[in-house]
């Protein structure tokens, strides 16, 4: 039996490189291009807590539904990904393109991240729309591993040449139903539903199929 779960981000804000001190937490959007390289680059960062799924759980999907109201420059289905931030303890209010919370360097400006865990992506081309994007590798990741400390990083995958400029609603955005919302359904192993059945046998209930 599969079992879903839905949640919207404990924190979503994003980074700029050509202010790399100034914090973008209050912010009603989410963005991430390359105007420039080396100079207007943006990063996203979303984190999720999945804590309610068991670690042993078979993650079978995990769709992240997106906002996009509009773009900032010519809409382009250029590639992106979502790879997984190693600091998930980066402060929301706080951090910035060079500082993850008051006082404490990022190792790496822009975020410091493991790539081995990804999701690629397009862009969106159509604003003022949902879009959902498949983010299963980070998520089964973070469920097995992060004790479902889902945090990522939004970027383009070649920041060396100009891409699209675009951005989503966050949960700062006064309109609920533009939230960014996370859906897993996942399954327990065979093994713990063996065992939940066994001890629901012992406790005197009965379980119906």
């Amino acid at each position: 039996m599969s079992l879903t779960l839905a949640v919207n981000p404990s924190k979503d804000t994003y980074a700029f490189l050509a202010s790399p001190t100034t914090n973008y937490g209050t912010m009603t959007t989410v963005t991430m291009g390359v105007v420039a390289p080396g100079t207007v680059v943006y990063r996203g960062f979303l984190q999720f807590d999945l804590s309610a799924i068991p670690r042993s759980a078979i993650i079978e999907s995990a769709s992240l539904d997106i906002y996009v109201p509009a773009f900032l420059a010519a809409a382009s289905a250029h590639e992106y990904e979502f790879v997984r931030c190693t600091r998930p303890e980066f402060v929301e209010d706080e951090m910035a393109w060079n500082i993850y919370s008051t006082g404490n360097d990022w190792t790496a400006g822009g975020g410091d991240l493991d790539d081995t865990v990804s999701d690629v992506f397009n862009a969106p081309t159509d604003d003022d729309a949902h879009h959902q994007i498949d983010v299963i590798n980070n998520a089964a990741d973070a469920v097995a591993n992060r004790s479902g400390a889902l945090a990522m990083i939004i970027r383009a995958t070649n920041e060396g040449v100009a891409r699209a400029q675009w951005y989503f609603s966050s949960v700062d955005d006064a309109d609920d139903s533009t939230h960014p919302e996370l859906t897993v359904i996942y399954s327990l192993s065979a093994l713990r539903a063996r065992n939940n059945l066994s001890c629901s046998c012992r406790s005197g209930l009965r379980m119906r199929a």
